[in-house]
């Protein structure tokens, strides 16, 4: 299939991390388009939801089948790990929502490729078109990584009308960069975050 284009969420100030973005992303040649993400003053889990939303907004009203979007501070796990991901997405025959490159919480099931549990982690991973609706009526006023798989949990299944379907890349192909979080304000070292999962090489 047609390699598709990673939509990275990126902050026109963070320029300690475009460095580190642009290295991998012209390095391991992979089409990408760049969305300027939202910054809300006191409330950053609402701009990250609307940075999130403009992207899957843009896919639904493009008709596109399913949209990937990465945050800029992704970390790769390999060169070899973007076609990874390309190559094991599910097929449309089977029913999924969400597609993941990587979590932090949750518990994955290697055999079946899933994700159960309270997971977060919106760092690389595609949304179905068949959620799209769904996703965009995600709370604003709640923290859109655990949204899906904790407080809103009970809304997504009711919109849905079925149980939602969250499928994983497994091994991980991704972690984060360390560094400054703009959403907890404060240094973050994601290694341990990480640490339950294979990790693809």
């Amino acid at each position: 299939m047609k390699i598709p284009t990673l939509n990275i969420i990126h902050l026109v100030e963070r320029t300690d991390r475009k460095n580190i973005l642009l290295k991998q992303l012209l390095g391991y040649k992979i089409p990408f388009k760049i969305w300027h993400g939202f910054v809300v003053e006191k409330l950053p889990f609402k701009g990250i939801s609307r940075s999130h939303k403009q992207i899957v907004s843009f896919a639904k009203n493009s008709n596109m089948p399913f949209v990937i979007i990465g945050e800029d501070d992704i970390n790769f796990t390999s060169p070899k790990s973007w076609q990874h991901y390309i190559d094991n997405m599910p097929p449309d025959s089977e029913t999924w929502d969400i597609y993941f490159g990587t979590i932090s919480g949750g518990v994955v099931d290697e055999e079946k490729k899933e994700i159960s549990g309270t997971w977060s982690g919106l760092i690389l991973y595609t949304v179905h078109e068949r959620f799209y609706e769904t996703f965009l009526l995600a709370d604003e006023e709640k923290n859109l990584d655990r949204y899906f798989s904790g407080i809103g949990a009970e809304d997504t299944k009711r919109r849905l009308g079925r149980e939602p379907v969250y499928k994983i890349c497994y091994p991980i192909v991704a972690t984060c960069v360390d560094g400054f979080s703009d959403n907890s304000k404060k240094e973050v070292d994601h290694e341990q975050y990480f640490r339950p999962y294979k990790k693809f090489q």
